[in-house]
């Protein structure tokens, strides 16, 4: 639900930055959608992406566009940065970036939680390594679903990525770094 991450966006938009947040369909205020909360993403989620990013196009056709995906977001934005339409994104910024969501389904079946995931046979492994866009990805040591483990898998594939390790769980970043965490994407975004 996009209202968790208001104040990231209040904060990046008081840096200067236009923000586009959305929920996907069946979320928050969004459009009624018949979903199985136990399957981990739809690939309807990606079409809502697509037309957020096709606003903020229409809206700022000369601004970079900057994805940030956060836990099952990171899952959309890799399908959206392995598409075609990808070239109009400029950067990507992760938090609880998920590496494989097979990973994520044996973790909380391990936890006694059921998660079901879509028939779709990708190799997630394959999506980092033609990524060339800059790439950012906050990582908490004491994240449990999307481990450093995860992100060191990531860096291996692809060495362009930049990360930044703080002291917390799954995506406490903002409220770990603060006001550091709206610099560090700033300071990402500016450079």
């Amino acid at each position: 639900n996009m209202s968790y991450w208001l104040n990231t966006a209040d904060g990046l938009a008081h840096s200067g930055f236009d923000v586009i947040t959305y929920d996907y369909r069946g979320f928050g205020k969004s459009s009624p959608f018949t979903m199985d909360k136990n399957v981990l993403y739809y690939k309807e989620f990606l079409n809502d992406l697509e037309s957020a990013i096709t606003l903020a196009k229409l809206k700022n056709p000369n601004n970079k566009i900057c994805l940030m995906g956060l836990s099952m977001g990171s899952i959309i934005s890799m399908l959206y940065l392995n598409s075609p339409a990808a070239n109009n994104i400029s950067y990507y910024i992760g938090e609880g970036h998920i590496y494989s969501p097979e990973a994520i389904e044996q973790r909380l079946r391990n936890k006694k939680k059921s998660l079901i995931l879509p028939k779709d046979n990708i190799n997630w492994k394959s999506f980092y390594s033609g990524i060339k866009i800059p790439f950012m990805l906050f990582c908490g040591s004491s994240d449990i679903l999307c481990t450093e483990n995860d992100i060191n898998l990531i860096i291996s594939d692809n060495n362009n990525i930049k990360i930044r390790r703080f002291d917390g769980g799954h995506l406490q970043g903002i409220y770990v770094l603060k006001d550091d965490y709206i610099k560090e994407i700033s300071d990402f975004l500016s450079e």
